[in-house]
């Protein structure tokens, strides 16, 4: 989860902090991305929604539970992001 709010904020969607939660914040800018991407506006971090952002390695996407040391490699404007899975 953290790797997909990295993504998101390095693509201009705020979702406030970058905590592993999935806020109100989270969920709107994910909406706002998938309505970008032409995707289904679930506001959910499907498979789909990932590997548009360029976020892999997410293990279980939408558990928001990552290690807390988990570090982001890139972002959807540069490489695939690489999270190591929970």
């Amino acid at each position: 989860m953290r790797c997909a709010q990295q993504a998101l904020k390095d693509t201009g969607y705020d979702t406030r902090a970058i905590d592993g939660q999935m806020g109100p914040a989270t969920e709107g800018a994910l909406r706002n991305f998938q309505q970008a991407q032409g995707l289904p506006q679930s506001g959910n971090l499907d498979q789909q929604t990932l590997s548009a952002l360029g976020v892999e390695g997410q293990g279980d996407a939408t558990s928001g539970s990552t290690s807390s040391g988990a570090m982001c490699q890139g972002s959807a404007s540069s490489a695939k992001s690489s999270c190591p899975a929970k």
